[in-house]
């Protein structure tokens, strides 16, 4: 089910999952928000400021045409918005190799395409790295920054016309976070965890062939519908006989990750999840039946970003969790998807290890 390719890879296997994503432009159009925005009525400010944020969108759609006609052209990338710490990045022999000028590290597609998360820039080499993985880069970059332009969008709006308190107050929370501009592994332990976790799962799906679709969704939806990020079994054909928990598992699901693990705390926040599916999802997760609340033990989470801290490695700080830590994130993601038998599987073959026979910090 999972391939475990480490490092090295065949450049055939690397293409196949660029076509797989759909490279194109279209994939990524910035959406028409002044068409969303159809009679909702905003304050002059609050239209002002969201459509100059249109218009950032649309510069970072211009930016992903011309870095493609650069790449086409075998020309060098020019990065959108540059990041402090660089990487050029070889390909040779099957393998990713970046370099910050003293170090030379091995790479795998997965660090090249999630590490933007960490403030990490790629220097593609044109004449060695292929054009199609060169292309899904950027996309992965254009992509961030769209969404994270969006989420400024959303929270300008839900500010000036939603009605509900709670609501508004962590919208409110949210702004006042974007305002801060700070980078991400300097934010709340909370929002670094979560972006680990997200990384982890999108590296076992490029890496490793992990079946499994990611959906991101946007602040909306994280604060309405209790929802960090939907994932879906993608190897799942009707009348094909596979091995699952029961008939009634689902094939998509939501996931709302947290650090808590007492288990009073525990209680209180699936009680919350469960009152936003019982009143329904709104918008595009209308259709979700099932949210699994996923924590981990903080002090994987600390000890972790402590270790990464210290040199800024590629990969992230993900890269540094403890194999029990992921084991048991992996268990805790996959319960609902995957039946146990194969949940060893992809833990053996991924980590080398008996998740049975691993020991594990206790959660509620």
């Amino acid at each position: 089910m999972v391939k475990s390719s480490g490092v090295k890879f065949e450049h055939r296997r690397t293409v196949e999952y660029v076509e797989s994503a759909k490279v194109s432009l279209e994939d990524f159009d910035v959406g028409d928000t002044l068409e969303a925005l159809a009679g909702i009525a905003l304050k002059d400010e609050t239209q002002k400021r969201v459509l100059e944020l249109q218009e950032k969108k649309r510069g970072v759609m211009e930016w992903l045409k011309n870095q493609r006609t650069k790449i086409n052209n075998g020309e060098k990338i020019e990065l959108h918005e540059q990041h402090s710490k660089i990487f050029h990045v070889v390909y040779q022999d099957g393998a990713f190799i970046g370099s910050d000028g003293e170090q030379s590290f091995d790479l795998t597609l997965g660090e090249l395409l999630t590490d933007a998360s960490w403030g990490i820039d790629y220097d593609l080499d044109m004449d060695s790295v292929p054009s199609d993985i060169a292309k899904q880069y950027i996309l992965s970059r254009a992509k961030r920054m769209l969404r994270e332009l969006l989420n400024r969008q959303l929270v300008l709006i839900e500010l000036d016309v939603n009605n509900d308190d709670q609501q508004k107050k962590s919208f409110s929370a949210v702004g006042e976070r974007q305002k801060q501009g700070r980078e991400l592994i300097a934010q709340d332990q909370g929002f670094i965890a979560e972006e680990m976790i997200l990384n982890l799962i999108k590296k076992l799906v490029i890496d490793h062939d992990l079946p499994v679709e990611i959906e991101e969704v946007d602040v909306y939806d994280d604060v309405v519908n209790k929802v960090d990020y939907v994932i879906r079994r993608t190897d799942r054909k009707r009348g094909v006989e596979i091995d699952v928990i029961d008939e009634e598992s689902p094939e998509r699901i939501g996931v709302q990750f947290t650090l808590m693990f007492r288990k009073a705390s525990m209680v209180g926040k699936r009680k919350t999840v469960l009152q936003a599916l019982r009143r329904g999802m709104v918008g595009e997760l209308q259709d979700l039946q099932d949210i699994a609340v996923v924590n981990v033990h903080p002090a994987y989470i600390k000890r972790s970003v402590n270790t990464w801290k210290k040199t800024r490695k590629p990969g992230g700080p993900d890269n540094c969790l403890e194999v029990a830590a992921k084991v048991d994130l992996v268990q805790k993601m996959l319960k609902d998807l995957f039946s146990e038998n194969e949940i060893d599987e992809i833990v053996s073959e991924v980590y080398g290890v008996d998740r049975n026979k691993t020991k594990i910090r206790r959660t509620y």
